[in-house]
């Protein structure tokens, strides 16, 4: 009795034909959803760039004639980057000499431009100043800037990520194929044997034989396969086909000769048995060829994975991946070399099972349990296809989850929030800040500080940002930001409050308030926003009445600068006193400061009942007064890596530079994984009184802020777009609810939940084939169970019980190789969505959500292919039917 001879070959070349329609429908969606998927991401990094991150700006002092040199530049250009070179098409504008330098700027045009075009730009730079020369430009000081070049590095590694995820997807997906295929082969062998073995008799030889059993599933294959590219291309989008799209169709093809190579393989296999039947292979040879087959898996799963631990999908040197494509094969490898490995440790639990089975068991349980691990093929088939489906959904579940929380954390560490202003290298001014908080859309705008400091050897970046815009703004869980904050805040704010609008009159006093002092108050608001408001004592010694800032609920007032003529015949240095009134009283000084220019910053005399009063120095242009700060170290964030790094562990002390001359002392407050906006793994965060009020003590004025965070009033994107229409150019507006690219990169989890999906829907078909065909042992049993005395129920009941034991057993082992594959490769395939050099690999994320539902329903298709196959009583063929 076969174990074939009771499932029709038609139905066998028809479970042929779905697999490898599955196979070639993956084989073609797949690429051509990420192709597009890449240059979408090309074009939308280009667009949201704006001239921040996609230009590159080439300086040259002017040369006559001028226009001759525009013409060499831009031929220079050409012939590396543009048409006659790598073929960009670019948008290059030339602007008028400034202290005798003219600049070029160049910048691809968003609406063409293709991933491939981004990826050219490196090496087309390289060439840029060769080319230069060549033009017959001097090119001893041209000097080249903006960001284009590390914008493409960047969409070139997400691009190789991107790319990556389809061949990832497909690998694990063919290798849940092949087996199935491979076992459809085994089966359709036995199936046509005995038409081989009648034919045989007859006459007719090899090649016969194998083109009679052969050629009836190749129809079926190549109809598959058909079907499967057309349907993949129609889901893409792409009927009907370009260039691009029939040499991908071209590519799924493969899956045809390599299904018929094993449906002939295992039709040669069964001739020369017949043609030399003592030649049959031996159980030792057989063993032996396992053996080296799972070590040559093993083997390639170690390499391949210890390349991806290395390298990485997105390596920062993206020659890696390229000229290494088996790291692409390290996930499907290792899950297949752990699941095979994990079944043959199973398989040897025949014997126990025997030894348990002699001792005590009910003839019921003999039944399934020694049918469970006895049964070859027909148990480990779809032992092993379970495994490597149920593997493949545990490990796109974390991969999912992985590449977006990997995502998110490097833009967090970029952008810091939602939506922001972004000068690059240049300043928001404060009119830029009081017509973003002007806009209905917008709820607050924060300035955000940055520097860099060298500590330990380390570089560090230092964010200073208030304690109010931390708590509402930051990329962060709300806990997380509320501590942030609580951390940071001053225990008393600097300074004395005014209301917003509030009048604050300064009466002067002194030698030196002559006719024609100028008196400047710097005012700063809850979000770190400073504002200078200024008037003139026209008459000497008056008042002088200056209005605070609108919009905010509160200002503090925390500086006066004020600037004098003194006469010519004033001997020694005039002084000059400042009484301030607001809110309908007199300010205390108390605190206060004097930080002249010259001089260090020393604490005014207040022992008498006086205002603000202090000498103006010979050549200083203004004496300021300036609100004291707390003596104690200021409390700050420090990232773990910055402990790692420094030496440092929480509650010690260490000093930082703020912008100014002096140092200040700070302490370890709270350590967070990371800080958002710092774009650094070795990162500190402040509170941004203390550069504010540390620069204007040593500096003439208070550090322009390049970036400033913005709360939304409604709707991000409603935000965004008000202030894209209001600010500068060269002012980006982008963040983490805006960002374009999010959403494009998500093709990447897309792409491996198709593969997974696919795998699932391989296995099952493999499984209910193999099932089916197993029923022949149940039929060759019928008879020996009624003899002793088991009924039809459970006789039913006892294959049933085989076969969920088998899948059971294959869910186990595929969710324990799924975990291993989760935890040691996972990390490195999710970095691919943002590479970033500060910032390590983090630890798997699992969307427990999407993979319990989708191993649910799994299990649930499972299920139902057995209950078909369990149902109906198997029956033995009748004498003289035919095979």
């Amino acid at each position: 009795m076969h174990f074939a001879s009771l499932l029709p070959r038609r139905a066998l070349e028809a479970a042929a034909g779905a697999v490898i329609a599955v196979a070639a429908f993956l084989a073609v969606l797949l690429p051509l959803q990420v192709s597009a998927a890449v240059d979408d991401l090309a074009r939308a990094t280009v667009a949201a760039g704006g001239t921040v991150d996609v230009t590159l700006t080439i300086e040259l002092p002017v040369d006559d004639p001028a226009g001759a040199q525009d013409a060499a530049v831009r031929s220079a250009i050409d012939s590396s980057l543009g048409a006659d070179g790598a073929g960009v098409v670019l948008d290059v504008s030339r602007t008028e000499p400034d202290a005798g330098f003219a600049r070029w700027t160049i910048a691809p045009r968003a609406d063409v431009v293709t991933a491939a075009d981004l990826e050219a730009v490196p090496a087309a730079w390289r060439r840029m100043r060769p080319a230069l020369v060549d033009a017959g430009v001097d090119a001893s000081q041209v000097a080249f800037s903006g960001s284009l070049v590390p914008t493409a590095l960047t969409v070139t590694r997400q691009s190789d990520a991107l790319r990556g995820a389809a061949p990832i997807a497909l690998a694990a997906a063919a290798t849940v194929a092949f087996v199935a295929v491979n076992e459809i082969a085994r089966l359709l062998a036995i199936r046509g044997a005995r038409r081989s073995a009648l034919l045989w008799s007859r006459g007719a030889r090899l090649r016969r034989l194998i083109g009679d059993a052969t050629l009836p599933s190749a129809v079926a294959v190549v109809l598959g396969a058909a079907v499967g590219a057309v349907t993949g291309a129609a889901v893409a989008g792409r009927l009907p086909l370009d260039a691009a799209g029939w040499a991908v169709a071209a590519g799924a093809t493969a899956v045809v000769p390599v299904a018929l190579a094993l449906i002939a393989g295992h039709a040669f296999a069964g001739v020369r048995r017949l043609e030399r039947p003592d030649t049959a292979e031996s159980p030792r040879s057989r063993r032996a060829l396992r053996v080296v087959a799972v070590s040559l898996l093993v083997a390639l799963a170690g390499f391949t994975s210890w390349q991806l631990l290395l390298f990485g999908t997105s390596p920062l040197s993206t020659d890696a991946a390229r000229t290494n494509p088996a790291i692409l094969l390290a996930p499907a490898a290792s899950l297949a070399a752990v699941s095979i490995v994990a079944i043959l440790l199973v398989s040897q639990l025949g014997s126990p099972v025997d030894r348990v089975v002699g001792r005590r068991v009910t003839w019921f349980s003999a039944v399934w349990l020694r049918g469970a691990f006895r049964r070859g093929a027909v148990s480990i088939t779809p032992l092993l296809l379970c495994a490597l489906a149920v593997g493949q959904l545990v490990v796109v579940a974390g991969y999912g989850a992985s590449w977006t929380a990997r995502y998110d954390a490097v833009a967090a560490a970029r952008w810091g929030t939602e939506v922001r202003m972004d000068a690059g290298s240049g300043d928001l001014d404060a009119e830029v800040l009081a017509a973003a908080g002007s806009l209905e859309e917008v709820s607050r705008v924060a300035p955000i500080r940055t520097t860099g400091q060298s500590l330990a050897a380390q570089s560090v970046s230092v964010l200073a940002v208030t304690a109010p815009a931390v708590a509402e703004l930051a990329e962060a869980p709300a806990e997380e930001r509320r501590r942030w904050a609580e951390v940071i805040a001053p225990e008393v704010l600097p300074g004395w409050a005014v209301a917003a609008g509030a009048a604050v009159e300064l009466s002067l006093s002194g030698s030196g308030a002559t006719p024609g002092t100028t008196v400047s108050v710097v005012f700063g608001n809850a979000d770190g926003v400073v504002v200078r408001v200024g008037g003139t004592d026209d008459v000497g010694g008056g008042t002088v009445t200056l209005a605070a800032p609108p919009g905010a609920t509160e200002w503090r007032l925390v500086a006066i600068d004020v600037a004098s003529t003194p006469p010519a015949d004033e001997r020694g240095a005039p002084t000059v006193a400042v009484e301030v009134n607001a809110n309908g009283e007199r300010l205390d000084p108390a605190g206060w400061l004097v930080a002249s220019p010259f001089s260090e910053p020393y604490p005014l005399d207040t022992g008498r009942d006086s205002g603000l009063e202090a000498a103006i120095l010979d050549g200083a242009p203004f004496v300021r007064f300036l609100a004291g700060t707390d003596a104690d170290p200021l409390p700050v964030v420090v990232t773990t890596a910055f402990l790692d790094a420094t030496g440092l562990s929480l509650g010690e002390r260490f000093s930082l530079t703020l912008w100014g001359l002096d140092t200040t002392a700070v302490e370890v407050a709270a350590v967070t994984p990371a800080i958002p906006g710092a774009d650094s793994a070795v990162a500190v965060m402040i509170d941004a009184w203390a550069p504010i009020l540390g620069a204007l003590a040593w500096n003439d004025d208070t550090p322009s802020p390049s970036v400033a965070w913005v709360g939304s009033a409604g709707a991000p994107a409603s935000t965004a777009a008000a202030l894209r229409s209001i600010v500068p150019e060269g002012v980006r507006v982008d963040g983490t609810a805006v960002d374009p690219a999010r959403d494009i990169l998500a093709a990447a989890p897309l792409a491996m939940w198709w593969g997974a999906g696919a795998a699932a829907l391989l296995a099952l078909l493999g499984t209910a084939a193999v099932s089916l065909a197993g029923r022949d042992a149940d039929a060759a049993e019928a008879d020996a169970l009624r003899l002793i005395g088991l009924g039809p129920r459970l006789r039913r009941a006892a294959r049933g019980a085989e076969r969920v034991a088998v899948v059971a057993v294959g869910l186990v082992v595929g969710m324990l190789a799924g975990v291993v594959v989760l935890a040691l490769l996972v990390p490195s395939l999710a970095r691919g969505a943002a590479p970033s050099e500060s910032l390590g690999l983090a630890p798997p994320v699992v969307d427990a959500v999407a993979g319990g539902a989708s191993a649910a329903a799994f299990v649930a298709a499972l299920a139902l292919v057995l209950a078909i196959v369990v149902w109906r009583e198997p029956r033995a063929p009748r004498p003289g039917s035919r095979s």
